[in-house]
């Protein structure tokens, strides 16, 4: 039984759109919103999307004008249809809880590797030379995302970390889950300014180089204490596998993430392409948490 069906999304659509500003007087931020997505729920290119007899019928009751290619392009960039996006992905989530504590990782969005898209970047000969893009993501542990980014692969992860630590509220969790590459004294400083506690393992445990941010000291005192001095840090650092969890089913279904498509190249497409795909993935958590619940 297919969990995630597009009687979902266009409902979504329709919630959001009756509560944001309409956009345009003839093609309504809603419309091209709703095209972007059933591109992105059938995994096919916006000029598939536009064409309406691929389209359901019944979904087109209240569509008088599909919008055209060029123009779901052009709209995509524009302030107003990014905040409806971005009201999707909140409204589709709204059935998650916030958790104290929050895990950050990377997954790497590849391309060909003599693609020429001029946005991706390649990374050297300990890599295998791969190109593309990654995703950069801070997640409730319940799943719920807090924040993405999307840069070259060649984009450090703890320099994006910091900016999105940067963007919380004041005192968001009490503690950021993240793997060795996050173990560095600019993340631990910003963590600190926002309230949070990082625990990351350092890439080196046990070595003798001595940290000198309070925090970073807490953070090696919690991942390499003594055995059996706190069972709780040993409870929190095994939480981790919830945003291996996270990405693996994000790639993992029909109308997941995957691997980028041959018509997602340049930066500000592979950024809207990511939206899409992660707020159809939002809608297929709570499909799933409403299955178990009945």
């Amino acid at each position: 039984m297919q969990t995630l069906t597009w009687t979902r999304v266009y409902k979504l659509v329709g919630e959001v759109a009756a509560v944001m500003p309409r956009g345009s007087r003839r093609i309504p931020d809603a419309v091209v919103v709703l095209t972007y997505l059933y591109a992105a729920y059938c995994s096919r290119p916006v000029s598939w999307a536009v064409v309406r007899a691929h389209w359901p019928l019944w979904s087109l009751r209240w569509v008088a004008v599909l919008p055209s290619g060029t123009t779901v392009s052009r709209r995509m960039r524009t302030g107003s249809v990014r905040a409806f996006v971005l009201q999707l992905l909140r409204q589709a989530q709204q059935s998650l809880p916030d958790d104290r504590l929050l895990i950050i990782d990377g997954t790497r969005l590849l391309v060909g590797r003599h693609s020429k898209d001029r946005h991706a970047r390649t990374l050297g000969r300990r890599a295998g030379f791969r190109r593309g893009y990654l995703l950069h993501q801070l997640i409730h542990a319940s799943g719920k995302v807090v924040d993405f980014r999307v840069t070259p692969i060649t984009v450090a992860e703890p320099t994006m970390a910091v900016r999105m630590v940067l963007a919380l509220p004041q005192d968001p969790a009490w503690y950021l889950l993240g793997d060795a590459n996050y173990d560095t004294t600019p993340l631990h400083r910003a963590c600190a300014s926002r309230g949070v506690q990082m625990l990351a393992p350092r890439k080196c445990p046990g070595t003798t180089v001595k940290a000198r941010h309070p925090s970073r000291r807490r953070s090696i005192l919690a991942t390499e204490r003594p055995e059996g001095l706190n069972g709780f840090f040993d409870h929190l650092l095994t939480q981790r596998w919830r945003i291996e969890r996270f990405f693996g089913n994000l790639d993992s279904y029909a109308q997941g993430l995957g691997e980028l498509p041959s018509w997602v190249r340049g930066i500000r497409r592979v950024i809207n392409w990511v939206t899409a795909k992660l707020v159809l993935n939002a809608l297929r958590i709570a499909a799933v948490k409403e299955r178990a619940v009945a």
